[in-house]
């Protein structure tokens, strides 16, 4: 059975597949033609990925910051968290970690809600596994993401 996808979420599939396929221009099209802020955010940052590591580097960075600016935009809490830590986790998979962390830090920040707080948080820990070397940097941040979940965010 063939099931539809929601016209930005079929825009996101082509750009992805574009994307891994090395057809970058058309992924970027495709990327910049959904309306949608999470989806054009998600499209966004698997092409950035993609550019990374086909060796990219100016077009990766210009295209994880457009990422970064649709991520800001969604409107909805809890959906701008998730964008935000899938774009974290691209950025520090693509060996961008100081950005990873400062793009945590302003978003732990600017956060709302206590899922807010816990979609960021998860996405901490788990750079802190694979590099181990920014764990003291995250003492103050961790602090006060549990002085924050104290007060009841």
């Amino acid at each position: 059975m063939l099931t539809t996808l929601p016209a930005p979420w079929a825009l996101t599939t082509l750009a992805t597949a574009l994307a891994h396929a090395g057809q970058f221009t058309a992924a970027r099209h495709a990327a910049d033609a959904i309306a949608d802020n999470t989806a054009r955010a998600q499209a966004l940052t698997e092409l950035a990925t993609a550019l990374a590591h086909a060796g990219h580097a100016q077009a990766a960075e210009d295209t994880f910051t457009a990422a970064r600016h649709a991520a800001d935009a969604i409107a909805d809490n809890d959906d701008r968290a998730r964008a935000l830590t899938r774009l974290a986790t691209a950025l520090a998979n693509t060996n961008r970690i100081a950005e990873a962390v400062s793009l945590l830090a302003e978003a732990w920040q600017q956060a709302q809600t206590r899922a807010e707080l816990l979609y960021l948080f998860a996405v901490e820990t788990g750079l802190i596994r694979v590099y181990p070397e920014i764990g003291a940097g995250f003492v103050q941040a961790f602090a006060w993401v549990e002085e924050a979940m104290r007060r009841g965010m």
